[in-house]
């Protein structure tokens, strides 16, 4: 369910640490020259003693005293470099970078990005990449800064797409289809904050004219508290993604599986991180309900898994559990004929006869930088009520599974992919979530940090004769023989 207004209290309780950077700018950049002023000088001063010292080399005939001496020399041009590097490294002024990237990048390759970090789990995949930035900087033998740093991410996304619905009509558009603004603020190393302004490319609710509209409204904002070099535990606070499901995608269109069980919610979570295990528990009040446990922190999960970290082959293998699976965006934010989804709350939707918790699995197998192959399945533990939802006359039981394969390579030099997957769900014809789809999707980088692709969608609908129902409505597979629905689509992105 897209925020509808932004917590002010959130948002200056998480840039406060970046205001305080920003009121202490002017003696921070009176340090920061203070301290290049000094290794200037502590330069000039080591540049004047080595060719003072090669002068001595040169003119010692003694083999003992020039070893010593060659031995003082290559003393101080190590000195040398490391001052020279910590005065390429840090700015003179306030800490502020425009970069893609978070740390020093292997390679080139699209999840390297931070605005390709995964959003489930997205905490941990920070403290991970910071933790790998840090060893990076020790084995330099460059401290780590002493003042916030921030960096800036985002990209910039346009779509055009054609093909044929359910009924048989023919749809097609041209649309700037995504824009997002992310800044990592690193105030220390066991602190960070971390936010994203997003871009609704929707209609005006008044008018239908979605170029009037364009809001930038705030996606995620949370904080974490977590150093993985010295402690595997972390915690995180704020407006994010719940760690129920992974939904790992290389494609264009969204999952089945993430459709049904993406959750944001406003949780803290208490993590850790360690060996390849990775785990976590979180707790959060809910926008749906039952009984009289609305005003209550109702909404409650776990995530337990496993990563390998090999040359070759490795393995990330994960379950998690999530008490109410009615909070996710998939089914808050639903249109169908039998309901608006479980957001509405004038209508009583978010009132349900009972909570239905959830449990997710998946596995993911990497081949090198080369292949991946991805599973996930999502099911219901319990039925939902029959006033809330329906499938065929019963109580609806709705599971969905994804699996996809991914095989990377080159092109003349271009990182490229090829990617095929098969979805299927079941009884979630009341929340708009087909019964199949098959997905083939190809990309390439023609330039560094932008991504090119194309991608085919055939969706098959339930039949005709099936039928769903929720708070009061009704609603039925697509009429005629066509239940299919076949799209193709061609995004360009553009990440800075």
């Amino acid at each position: 369910m897209k925020l509808k207004s932004i917590s002010v209290g959130l948002v200056i309780f998480l840039l406060c640490p970046l205001a305080f950077a920003t009121t202490n700018s002017t003696a921070t950049t009176k340090q920061n020259h203070q301290t290049a002023a000094s290794n200037a000088a502590q330069l000039k001063a080591l540049q004047q003693q080595l060719d003072s010292l090669k002068i001595q080399v040169a003119q010692v005939q003694n083999n003992t005293k020039q070893e010593q001496l060659e031995q003082k020399i290559n003393t101080l041009q190590s000195q040398i470099q490391k001052l020279e590097t910590q005065q390429k490294v840090y700015p003179k002024q306030p800490y502020v970078m425009l970069t893609p990237y978070l740390g020093v990048p292997k390679n080139y390759q699209g999840y390297d990005l931070i605005t390709n970090f995964a959003d489930v789990n997205e905490d941990l995949v920070i403290l991970q990449q910071r933790q790998e930035y840090a060893k990076y900087l020790a084995s330099k033998a460059i401290p780590i800064p002493d003042h916030p740093m921030l960096q800036i991410s985002g990209y910039v996304e346009g779509q055009a797409f054609t093909g044929k619905d359910y009924t048989g009509h023919t749809y097609n558009d041209i649309n700037l289809s995504g824009a997002e603004l992310k800044l990592l603020g690193e105030i220390s190393p066991w602190a960070s904050a971390y936010m994203v302004f997003s871009y609704d490319d929707g209609p005006n609710a008044t008018y239908n004219f979605r170029a009037n509209n364009s809001r930038v409204y705030l996606s995620r904002a949370y904080a974490t508290f977590g150093n993985l070099n010295k402690m595997p535990f972390y915690l995180s606070i704020g407006q994010m993604y719940v760690p129920f499901g992974m939904y790992q995608s290389y494609m264009i269109t969204d999952s089945l599986a993430k459709t049904l069980g993406k959750t944001k919610e406003r949780p803290v979570i208490f993590g850790f991180a360690k060996g390849g295990v990775y785990a976590a528990m979180f707790g959060y009040k809910g926008d749906s309900y039952s009984d009289d446990r609305g005003q209550t922190i109702n909404g409650w999960g776990a995530n337990l898994g496993f990563k390998t970290n090999n040359k070759t082959v490795n393995v990330d293998i994960g379950s998690s559990y999530i008490q109410n699976i009615a909070d996710s965006e998939g089914m808050q934010d639903t249109y169908s004929d039998s309901f608006g989804g479980f957001g509405d709350e004038n209508n009583g939707n978010q009132h349900l006869a009972h909570q239905v918790p959830a449990l997710d699995l998946h596995a993911v197998l990497y081949y090198a930088d080369s292949l991946r192959l991805y599973s996930e399945y999502i099911t219901a533990l319990r039925s939902f009520s029959s006033q809330d939802l329906t499938f065929n006359g019963k109580s609806a039981d709705v599971s969905a599974l994804t699996t996809q394969i991914n095989y990377m390579f080159h092109i003349k030099g271009q990182p490229s992919s090829i990617a095929v997957g098969y979805q299927q769900a079941w009884e979630t014809l009341g929340l708009n979530i087909p019964e199949y789809a098959f997905l083939t999707d190809f990309s390439i980088s023609f330039f560094k940090d932008t991504v090119e692709k194309i991608e085919y969608r055939h969706a098959i609908n339930y039949k005709s004769s099936d039928m769903a129902s929720g708070s009061g409505g009704t609603t039925f597979g697509p009429e005629g023989s066509h239940r299919a629905e076949n799209t193709v689509t061609a995004e360009i992105d553009f990440y800075f």
